[in-house]
């Protein structure tokens, strides 16, 4: 029985470790958190006609616009073995330029707790 203790609490120690995750195309249920798209660019094709010839060619890209037929959502999930810190920032447009995620562990202390506990 005390084996079957231990495989669920280190079970609940590895879930605990993931603060932050990304829902596709959430639904209504999973939708609480930060909407963001993701960026999409076009190809751009100039052509530079000169005397009924042409004299030129250029290739280039557009500058990036969220792709609005797939949203996502960044949600922050509380993590009981450790301190979390996210940094986020979007564009007005809704593209997400960075984010940063520290955890400092706490793993240490609660095994003490639990050692001591025992």
């Amino acid at each position: 029985m005390k084996k079957n203790n231990l495989i669920t609490w280190l079970a609940l120690c590895l879930s605990g470790c993931s603060s932050i995750t990304t829902i596709e195309q959430p639904t209504k249920e999973s939708a609480d958190g930060l909407r963001y798209f993701m960026p999409k660019k076009d190809f751009v094709v100039k052509i530079t006609v000169a005397q009924a010839k042409i004299s030129k060619v250029e290739l280039g890209v557009t500058s990036a616009y969220p792709d609005l037929s797939k949203q996502y959502t960044l949600k922050y999930n509380k993590n009981f073995f450790g301190e979390n810190k996210l940094d986020v920032s979007v564009t007005e447009n809704g593209l997400l330029t960075s984010t940063k995620s520290d955890t400092i562990s706490k793993v240490n202390e609660a095994f003490k707790a639990l050692a001591s506990s025992v």
